[in-house]
């Protein structure tokens, strides 16, 4: 979860019903430092794969309205080159409408509106989806750019993501194979070179 700071909720595991409850149960009225920073979201998801293995398919999606609190784009772009050298893929997911719309604030359950964000002066809030940083992340890193409202957007981002990490696997598979060769190229360059040797005398 992010706004201005990036916050780690639920460290990477399987347990997939630990994931839901804890996503159901969560209350992003508890952000006191309203706003969004793309880049932080993106070194807090980084900071997640520490202990793993380089080798490992890495993949972030990032759900946002594309929306930044800072005007300088250096430190998306910072965040996105740390996360391709990482061979980090991220596949970004736009949130929000193509024109401006005050912010909700949800009950408990998450199921009525019950208010609307305000700034310091008690002035509402409102946000619009920027397209064009999400779609910026995505490429940059090898991943996807989708919209939410789209149809079949989960499904196409499942997709995506598991077409990348069979591409991965498959290099991984082929790569050691001209290394387990080697040996015999090595044999068949040496038999050449002494024949060389040999016809020239």
């Amino acid at each position: 979860m992010f706004a201005s700071k990036g916050v780690a909720i639920i460290p990477l595991t399987t347990d997939y019903g630990y994931c839901q409850y804890i996503l159901k149960h969560i209350n992003d009225a508890t952000i006191a430092i309203p706003g969004s920073d793309l880049s932080q979201a993106i070194f807090t998801g980084i900071s997640l794969f520490e202990d793993t293995s380089r080798k490992t398919v890495k993949t972030l999606i990032l759900i946002s309205d594309g929306e930044d609190i800072s005007d300088d784009r250096t430190a998306i772009a910072d965040a996105a080159q740390r996360a391709a050298v990482q061979g980090i893929a991220i596949y970004t997911v736009g949130l929000g409408m193509g024109r401006s719309v005050l912010i909700p604030i949800r009950d408990a359950a998450g199921t009525e509106i019950v208010d609307y964000y305000q700034d310091e002066d008690g002035a509402y809030l409102k946000t619009r989806l920027e397209q064009d940083p999400l779609k910026n992340i995505a490429a940059f890193t090898g991943g996807q750019y989708f919209r939410a409202r789209d149809d079949r957007s989960e499904d196409r981002i499942v997709d995506a993501i598991v077409k990348r990490a069979r591409a991965v696997e498959y290099t991984k598979v082929t790569e050691p194979a001209w290394f387990y060769l080697s040996p015999f190229l090595l044999c068949a360059g040496l038999l050449f070179f002494v024949t060389g040797i040999i016809v020239e005398r």
